[in-house]
Parts: C-alpha cells; structure tokens; sequence
C-alpha cells in the first residue's frame, strides 16, 4: 500500500534455540497509532526493536518507506525510541537532557532552544526547563523522556511500555495524553503494552501477539467484538466460550439450544467456539424461552455487578448494573447480535509429555520445546492451523480421512478427521479431495504446550515433597 510506512515480511528471530518470532509479517500504515498487544514473553517487544534497528533478524526483510533497512543501524533510522526505565541523564537538567540529541548532531543553539521550548509545551511542561531530574515525578519524568525522544522529529515515535511505573491515575491520564500528542504531531506511534485497556484506549490499529504469532489485526471496536480465535477473546476482556456446531448460516447450536445469529461462511455442521461477552446477556425472568440457572456469586465491581451464573456444565459470566440475587433461579436472554462465531483455528489436543521435550499426541511422540520435570504429566497441545501439514499417511503419522474443504479467501480450510479428533488445516493445496486419506505433522517448534490445572497442582505438590 502506498501509505505504508513500515513494512516487515517474514521475519524470525531465535534466541538461545528457542524461536520468539515464527515468521510474522506486519505493515504499519503512516502516521497511525499502533499498538502491539500480547502477554509477556509474545514477541511484542523483539518485534519494536526489529523496527528500531537493535535487533537484527535471523530471516526476512524490513523496510522503511519501501526501503530495505535490514542494515541501517539505529542511529541512521527516522525513529526514535521511549523505553519503559526512561535512561534520563541525572547529571543533566531538563532543557539539556531534551537538547541532548540536537547538541550531538551541532545544531544551532537558536534552533535548539526553538525546539527544547516547544517540546516542553507540546508535553505540558513549560517553565520546567531549568529543573533537576531528580525532583520530577514518575509522570513527568515520562513526559522529559517523550520529549527528548520527539525532538529530533522523528518519522516514528517507537514506546516499548512506557506507563508501566505510573501508578493507575497518572496512567490513564498519560494514555489520553500520548493519544493527543500523536494526533497533534500527526506522525507514527508504535506502542507495546500487555495493558487491553490501554490498548483499546488509545490505539488506530491494534496487533494482538501470541508465542511469537500475530494472532489478529484490526481495529479496538474489530479486535473486542469480531475476535478471530479463543486467545483473542480470553485476551481482550472477559468472555464467555462454549462449543458450539453452525448447523447452517445464521444457525448455531450451543448449551443444548438452537440459535439465530449473525454468521455465514461455515460448512454445515461444523464445529466451532461462540464468543458471548458478559455485558451482551440479559437477566430474565427464567421461562423455556431462555437458557436457565443459578446464580452463584454476585461481586460489585464498582461500574456494575459480576454475576456468576451456573448453567448447563458451565459458570457464565454476566456484567449488569442490575444485580439478581444469590441463589436465585434465572433465564439468559441471548440476542442474535450477541453471539459471534469464531472457526477454530487453534487445534488443541490432549496430549503427555513423556519425557523431557518429547510430548505423546494420540499415540504419536512429537519433539518439542518445552521441558517436563512431571513422568507422563498431562497437558494440552495447541498447534495453529497454518502449521499442521498435510503429507501421506504413514504408520509414524497421525492419519485421518479429509472431512470437508472449504476454500478461503488465500488459503484452503481442511477437516481431517481422525477418529480422536478432527484437525483444521490451512493449505495452499488445491488437489486435496473430500474422503482421501492423509497424514498430518507438525515442527517441533509449531507445538505450543498448555499446563492444565491438574498438572500445575502435581508440579507444586512434587516441589513441597523435594
């Protein structure tokens, strides 16, 4: 696209064996707000310092205004970056810690002290150019370090969570406050946080990360209401996740009822996940019209009331600023606008690890990257649908018989089904037929290791007994 300013294609980083990016590819549209969004340890942050120049990828391109950048050092780039300890100078005051930068490059001291002062205004600091680092709060030391890094006027402004040592007032102030200098200064925000809140605040475009993935781009309105997969929607405030079968378009089946919705595109009876937010479900008077339960707990939560409300095998999760009483008896009343369907894209299985990084999927032993300090200790495997390949059975693979095929806008949706289960593959393969019998396989790296409840409870109990 032309309005592109960014551009990273395929890119892999490994760090000590272990892969933290798998490939990702990401543009960045000019002069919007960005946020990459994921738990700790996702890749949000080795991806930010791709972009600055600090590191270096083991595969892919990167480029600046349709320019490859792999080897431009820092230094050389139209970015800057605010970190989250903010490496002020504490021997320098304020005008000089954000002149800094100019004085390196021997820019005129006229210009320099044009550009400290505007600065100074821009971040809502004026007449503070004289005063120590050391007697500014966190909040305005931030405010010093955002400063220095905007006064070189760089193309992109790169905030590798910047708010984290704020406390939660300061925070939320600072969130409206770099949304306004970014608007103001109509260039390009890159913002890492692992804050939703912050995320949805503040940002044009939000790129939600997992395991070293992108698992969604969209807008906050898109990424909150439209998630992709079961790690989007457990991500991005709470939520509701039942199994669920699209008996047709605009028909799903779900906690033993059959509703109306919104949905089209899935193959007949396919199984799928039904996201249902708390704020969506209304309490009702319990009829045969509605789902029906108990609530179980009701907690106020300041803005509204969280009720936990047990309903077929499954505790709901409601928010209403209207409070039912424990123990109560009441109906769910569910909107066809309310419920979206998510394809199930992850393929998660049960699974053992029977030795250290060797792990047992429906009788088939995988290497992997995760260590198990537990003999035969159970977990779940998830293993994303674009990394589950297609090849000939064989007596080593796990095999099944292709349930159906669905063709997607660039890519070629599998049901394998193997008895056990049934995997979704997405290929480019278009000579795959309905009822032909295939094997499937993973890299080693591609299997992501989920501890269930049970196994983290044998690991502590293990630990108390050594």
């Amino acid at each position: 696209m032309a309005d592109n300013i960014i551009n990273l294609e395929n890119i892999t980083v490994t760090y000590d064996g272990e892969k933290v990016l798998k490939g990702i590819s990401l543009y960045i549209r000019d002069k919007e707000f960005v946020t990459l969004l994921g738990p700790s340890g996702c890749g949000k942050t080795t991806t930010l310092r791709i972009i600055g120049g600090f590191v270096e990828p083991d595969s892919g391109d990167v480029f600046f205004d349709g320019k490859k950048i792999n080897d431009l050092p820092p230094h050389k780039r139209q970015v800057n970056t605010v970190f989250q300890r903010y490496a002020l100078f504490p021997h320098l005051n304020v005008y000089d810690n954000i002149a800094f930068g100019l004085r390196v490059q021997k820019m005129p001291e006229d210009e320099i002290k044009e550009r400290v002062l505007s600065m100074l205004k821009l971040v809502n600091l004026e007449g503070y150019q004289r005063r120590k680092i050391s007697k500014l709060s966190g909040g305005q030391q931030q405010r010093i370090a955002i400063a220095r890094a905007l006064v070189n006027r760089p193309r992109v402004l790169l905030l590798d969570e910047p708010l984290g040592a704020l406390d939660l007032q300061l925070r939320k102030e600072m969130q409206i406050e770099l949304k306004r200098m970014q608007q103001q200064l109509d260039i390009t925000f890159i913002y890492v946080t692992h804050d939703q809140e912050e995320a949805l605040t503040m940002s044009d475009t939000i790129v939600v990360m997992n395991n070293g993935t992108i698992q969604q781009i969209g807008t906050p309105e898109d990424i909150y209401n439209e998630p992709k997969n079961t790690f989007v929607a457990k991500f991005i405030g709470a939520s509701n996740i039942i199994n669920g079968v699209m008996l047709e378009d605009y028909k799903v089946a779900f906690a033993d009822r059959i509703y109306e919705c919104v949905d089209k595109g899935f193959t007949a009876n396919e199984e799928v996940d039904v996201v249902i937010r708390p704020e969506d479900i209304k309490i009702v008077a319990p009829t045969e019209e509605y789902l029906t339960g108990f609530v179980e707990s009701v907690t106020f939560k300041g803005v509204h009331y969280e009720m936990i409300v047990d309903s077929y095998d499954m505790k709901w999760t409601i928010h209403s600023t209207k409070s039912a009483e424990e123990g109560s008896f009441v109906g769910l009343n569910i909107t066809p606008e309310d419920i979206h369907i998510m394809r199930k894209s992850e393929n998660i299985a049960d699974a053992i690890m029977v030795d250290n990084n060797v792990v047992s999927i429906q009788g088939k032993t995988y290497e992997c990257d995760e260590n198990s300090l537990l003999y035969n200790e159970s977990v779940e495997v998830q293993i994303s649908s674009k990394d589950v390949l297609i090849v000939e059975p064989s007596d080593d693979l796990i095999c099944g018989e292709i349930e159906a095929i669905n063709k997607r806008s660039v890519f070629i949706e599998v049901v394998i089904n193997t008895g056990e289960k049934k995997w979704i593959s997405h290929t480019t393969n278009d000579a795959l037929t309905v009822g032909q019998r295939v094997g499937i396989t993973f890299d080693s790296d591609d299997i992501y290791i989920i501890r269930t409840v049970e196994s983290e409870l044998s690991a502590t109990t293990e630990e108390e007994d050594e």
